[in-house]
């Protein structure tokens, strides 16, 4: 059974606060990423919009080359879908590996609190075991004593018998 000390338990508790502020920054740029895909879409929309109000005020003013006009916005027009269908996909892979990316996390955050669920539960039990190891000790102690008080009463005893003795033989000699 090994044993966590006071500073094994308190670098796995650094080490997944670590792991869950880098996984909370992680978040975070996905967002920022995220944020910044939709105010490039926002942009182009709105370049777009400009554009093509733009080119109807041209086109009021040039009415004898309706034909051109008209087909230099189509062509802007589809270029600017093209665009637009660029920006919608890239948004889209973006998503998706935002949302693998969370699942990730959310994953490593299962595993992790697991992990510290199992480690304390085993700091426990351990503490457990010392505890009972101590009061076992402390009772076995207890017993060493009072055998060494009895031990001393009996050497104390059988020293004044043999005194006793002594001098009993002494006096019949």
């Amino acid at each position: 059974m090994s044993h966590l000390n006071v500073d094994e338990r308190a670098t796995l508790l650094e080490m997944v606060d670590t792991l869950l502020a880098t996984i909370e920054v992680a978040e975070l740029r996905v967002q920022a990423d995220d944020l910044a895909r939709q105010n490039d879409l926002a942009d182009k929309s709105d370049q777009a919009d400009e554009l093509l109000m733009e080119l109807k005020r041209k086109m009021g003013g040039l009415k004898n080359d309706d034909t051109l006009i008209e087909n230099a916005v189509k062509e802007h027009l589809a270029q600017l879908r093209v665009d637009l269908e660029n920006l919608n996909s890239e948004h889209s892979e973006a998503m998706n590996r935002k949302n693998r990316v969370i699942e990730e996390l959310n994953d490593s955050k299962k595993e992790l609190k697991a992990k510290i669920s199992s480690v304390e539960a085993k700091i426990r039990s351990e503490s457990a075991a010392v505890v009972k190891t101590t009061n076992a000790l402390k009772k076995a102690e207890g017993v060493l004593a009072a055998e060494r008080k009895q031990r001393k009463a009996l050497v104390a005893s059988l020293k004044d018998r043999i005194k006793y003795a002594e001098h009993i033989t002494e006096e019949y000699r």
